[in-house]
Order: C-alpha cells, then structure tokens, then sequence
C-alpha cells in the first residue's frame, strides 16, 4: 500500500511539473505576439486605440487593430482580424463586398478576406485533437478544446490516481459570427461595422496595407482608402 501510494504522488508531482510547463509555453507565446501598428498616411491616427481614420467624399472609414475581445479569446493566434466601420454620410447608397477588402504584404502578396465560415474551419481544424492533461487527479482527467457548446462526461467514478478519464471543454465560436462585418449595402447616413479577417500574416512580414474598395450609388467609377500598418513585436 506504501508503494502504491509513493507511486501516486510521483505520478502526481509529475503531472503538475508537466501542466505547469504547458501554461508557460501558453503564457510565453501570447507574450511574444505581434500586433499591428497603424502609420501616418494621410489620416488621423489614434495611438491608444490603434486605429487610423480617413475621410472621402463623404465616406468615413476607421480601422483598428488589436481590438478583438471575443471568444476565442486567442483568435490572432490562427487569423488577423481588424476592426472597421464605415460611415456613409452622403446621400447615396454605397456598395462592397468581400472582394472588396484585401491585404497586401511589403511584397504585394494579397490576402483576401475570409466569412466568417472559413474562420471558424480554421479554427477547428487547430483545436483538432489539443489536449492539456490535468494534474488533479478525480473523474476529471484530461482537457480536450474543441469547437461547439460546452460539455462534458456526467459520470463519477472512483478515486484511482493514475487513471485519467476524459472530460472535453468545447470552445464556443458564435463571436466569430456575430461580430463579423457582413459586406452589401450601406444607406445614406448609415454606418456598418464588425471584424474582417484575413489568414495569419507569416512571420517574415513587417508591413502590410488593408485596401478597402466601395462604390457610390450613381457614380461610375470605384473608390478606395488603404490604411498601412507596422508589424511589431507585442509583450503583454
């Protein structure tokens, strides 16, 4: 009985050595991210909100970045997301689509936005089979993260320390949705906001430009405003 509970609290010991382990790895990765910096270019910058304004023909459009605070709350771990508003303060309809809103690197690689749909596929092929391992040993064994509704195992079962049994916490996504900028139609002295997304800008990167394309009910020809951004190093 001596050396079955000596092996317990080894194994014990070991797991939380290992857990603590994979929180730093967490920890430290979210430390060292990257962050987009808006740059002067012609329109007003806000530094505190990361955001950058211009104005056209009676268009505003604010972009800002760093500003998701949705679930998940690690989304600019697998995409970039940017924060737009379009104001239209003329007295004509405007128009754009998802064709409409691209980013180009230093290197004029484009990036097209992605729906919602395709975020949330990304998403759950990356949470796909990611386990974290409880060091607290019950019925409660090891952590699955997946895409859904919250559930879990409904069973108890008795105390044996070196038995793991599997109890799956599902990461909601509804945010990604429900904060998304849908694309169409803007009325006159109406605005549409919501997150853009574009797939996760590789880390060689060090610039890019969002270029945002619209039409003006009546008006031949197509209009746009870029905004470029600095990629830097962010320590939180």
């Amino acid at each position: 009985m001596n050396k079955l509970l000596l092996f317990s609290n080894r194994l014990l010991v070991s797991r939380i050595i290992n857990f603590a382990l994979i929180l730093a790895i967490v920890f430290l990765a979210g430390c060292a991210s990257r962050r987009l910096v808006p740059l002067p270019d012609g329109g007003l910058i806000d530094p505190e909100l990361q955001s950058a304004t211009k104005t056209e023909n009676g268009v505003t459009i604010r972009v800002q970045a760093s500003a998701w605070d949705g679930t998940p709350s690690n989304l600019g771990s697998y995409v970039t997301s940017l924060y737009l508003e379009i104001q239209n303060d003329t007295t004509s309809t405007l128009t754009l689509g998802y064709e409409d809103l691209v980013l180009y690197d230093e290197n004029r690689t484009q990036y097209t936005a992605l729906t919602p749909e395709i975020v949330v596929k990304i998403l759950q092929a990356a949470y796909q089979g990611t386990y974290v391992f409880s060091p607290f040993f019950s019925f409660y064994g090891s952590v699955f993260i997946g895409s859904g509704f919250f559930s879990y195992y409904p069973y108890y079962y008795p105390f044996y320390p070196w038995w793991d049994y599997p109890v799956y916490y599902q990461v909601p996504l509804d945010d990604v949705f429900n904060q998304a900028l849908m694309p169409g139609l803007i009325n006159p002295n109406a605005k549409l906001q919501g997150f853009i997304y574009f797939v996760k800008i590789p880390s060689k990167v060090n610039r890019v430009t969002l270029e945002i394309g619209y039409k003006i009910q009546g008006d031949p020809e197509s209009h746009k405003l870029s905004f470029p951004f600095v990629i830097e190093k962010s320590r939180k």
